[in-house]
Protein backbone atom coordinates (compact mmCIF):
# COMPACT_ATOMS: atom_id res chain seq x y z
CA UNK A 1 0.00 0.00 0.00
CA UNK A 2 1.13 3.54 -1.17
CA UNK A 3 1.68 6.46 1.44
CA UNK A 4 -0.46 9.25 0.88
CA UNK A 5 1.30 12.77 2.09
CA UNK A 6 -0.87 15.71 2.47
CA UNK A 7 0.47 19.07 3.20
CA UNK A 8 -1.35 22.54 3.18
CA UNK A 9 -5.02 21.58 3.82
CA UNK A 10 -5.27 25.20 6.18
CA UNK A 11 -8.38 23.06 8.17
CA UNK A 12 -9.59 26.09 10.18
CA UNK A 13 -9.54 28.74 7.51
CA UNK A 14 -11.23 31.75 8.83
CA UNK A 15 -11.30 34.41 5.78
CA UNK A 16 -12.84 37.73 6.23
CA UNK A 17 -11.57 39.62 3.12
CA UNK A 18 -14.26 39.09 -0.27
CA UNK A 19 -16.46 36.64 2.00
CA UNK A 20 -19.75 36.41 3.63
CA UNK A 21 -20.17 34.77 6.62
CA UNK A 22 -21.61 31.98 3.91
CA UNK A 23 -18.98 31.48 1.45
CA UNK A 24 -16.29 31.58 4.70
CA UNK A 25 -18.09 28.41 6.36
CA UNK A 26 -19.02 27.05 2.38
CA UNK A 27 -14.85 27.01 2.45
CA UNK A 28 -14.40 25.31 5.61
CA UNK A 29 -16.91 22.95 4.75
CA UNK A 30 -15.30 21.92 1.45
CA UNK A 31 -12.04 21.50 3.00
CA UNK A 32 -12.94 19.65 5.75
CA UNK A 33 -15.10 17.32 3.48
CA UNK A 34 -11.97 17.07 1.02
CA UNK A 35 -9.66 16.11 3.40
CA UNK A 36 -12.26 13.25 4.83
CA UNK A 37 -12.39 12.14 1.07
CA UNK A 38 -8.53 11.92 0.64
CA UNK A 39 -8.38 9.48 4.06
CA UNK A 40 -11.10 7.27 2.74
CA UNK A 41 -8.61 5.53 -0.10
CA UNK A 42 -5.65 5.43 2.21
CA UNK A 43 -4.38 3.31 5.10
CA UNK A 44 -1.17 5.15 5.41
CA UNK A 45 -0.62 8.85 5.68
CA UNK A 46 1.24 11.61 6.60
CA UNK A 47 0.43 14.95 7.28
CA UNK A 48 3.38 16.88 6.12
CA UNK A 49 2.60 20.61 7.77
CA UNK A 50 0.00 22.78 7.99
CA UNK A 51 -3.16 21.12 8.31
CA UNK A 52 -4.86 23.84 10.62
CA UNK A 53 -4.42 27.77 8.69
CA UNK A 54 -2.96 28.79 12.19
CA UNK A 55 -1.17 28.20 15.65
CA UNK A 56 -4.79 28.21 16.90
CA UNK A 57 -7.71 26.99 15.04
CA UNK A 58 -11.33 27.25 17.23
CA UNK A 59 -11.67 23.93 19.28
CA UNK A 60 -14.43 22.99 17.13
CA UNK A 61 -12.35 22.85 13.81
CA UNK A 62 -9.42 20.66 16.00
CA UNK A 63 -11.95 18.60 17.49
CA UNK A 64 -13.92 17.39 14.13
CA UNK A 65 -10.13 16.84 12.60
CA UNK A 66 -9.23 15.01 16.20
CA UNK A 67 -12.33 12.54 15.48
CA UNK A 68 -12.14 12.29 11.53
CA UNK A 69 -8.19 11.41 11.93
CA UNK A 70 -9.72 8.88 14.96
CA UNK A 71 -12.52 7.56 13.16
CA UNK A 72 -9.92 6.50 9.78
CA UNK A 73 -8.06 5.24 12.37
CA UNK A 74 -10.71 2.78 14.17
CA UNK A 75 -11.51 2.24 10.64
CA UNK A 76 -8.58 0.75 9.06
CA UNK A 77 -5.87 3.25 9.09
CA UNK A 78 -2.66 1.35 9.88
CA UNK A 79 -0.04 4.39 9.94
CA UNK A 80 -0.32 8.29 10.74
CA UNK A 81 2.78 10.61 11.00
CA UNK A 82 2.07 14.29 12.12
CA UNK A 83 5.10 16.78 11.24
CA UNK A 84 3.95 20.80 12.15
CA UNK A 85 4.85 23.21 9.55
CA UNK A 86 4.94 26.86 9.98
CA UNK A 87 1.58 27.59 10.67
CA UNK A 88 1.53 24.53 13.20
CA UNK A 89 4.49 26.14 15.80
CA UNK A 90 4.65 28.69 18.00
CA UNK A 91 7.23 31.27 17.57
CA UNK A 92 8.60 31.38 20.64
CA UNK A 93 7.58 27.40 21.29
CA UNK A 94 5.76 28.49 24.62
CA UNK A 95 2.23 27.37 23.99
CA UNK A 96 0.85 24.24 22.55
CA UNK A 97 -1.04 25.22 18.99
CA UNK A 98 -4.13 23.14 17.94
CA UNK A 99 -1.57 20.62 15.62
CA UNK A 100 0.25 19.50 18.76
CA UNK A 101 -2.64 19.10 20.86
CA UNK A 102 -4.48 16.79 18.36
CA UNK A 103 -0.90 15.05 17.41
CA UNK A 104 -0.66 14.11 21.14
CA UNK A 105 -3.97 13.31 21.94
CA UNK A 106 -4.17 11.03 18.52
CA UNK A 107 -0.59 9.64 20.10
CA UNK A 108 -2.40 8.27 23.61
CA UNK A 109 -5.15 6.88 21.72
CA UNK A 110 -3.45 5.05 19.36
CA UNK A 111 0.28 4.51 20.57
CA UNK A 112 1.40 1.77 18.01
CA UNK A 113 0.11 3.93 14.99
CA UNK A 114 0.62 7.32 15.15
CA UNK A 115 3.94 9.21 15.76
CA UNK A 116 4.19 13.14 16.19
CA UNK A 117 7.35 14.00 14.63
CA UNK A 118 7.93 17.93 15.46
CA UNK A 119 11.28 17.72 13.67
CA UNK A 120 11.04 15.29 11.22
CA UNK A 121 11.91 11.76 11.37
CA UNK A 122 11.47 8.21 9.86
CA UNK A 123 8.14 7.86 8.25
CA UNK A 124 9.11 3.98 6.87
CA UNK A 125 12.75 3.12 6.98
CA UNK A 126 12.23 -0.31 4.71
CA UNK A 127 11.42 2.12 1.77
CA UNK A 128 14.02 5.33 3.33
CA UNK A 129 11.05 7.58 3.36
CA UNK A 130 12.21 10.27 5.90
CA UNK A 131 10.11 13.66 6.44
CA UNK A 132 11.08 16.67 7.76
CA UNK A 133 9.30 19.39 9.37
CA UNK A 134 8.74 22.84 7.10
Amino acid sequence: MTWLVVNDTHLGVQRAGGTTRDSAEALRAFLRERFSRLLAGHSKVVVNGDLFDTFEVPVADMLETYVELSSWLSKGGERLHLLPGNHDLSKNSSNMSSFELMARLLCMQYPQRVSYLPGGGWIDQDDGMYGLSH
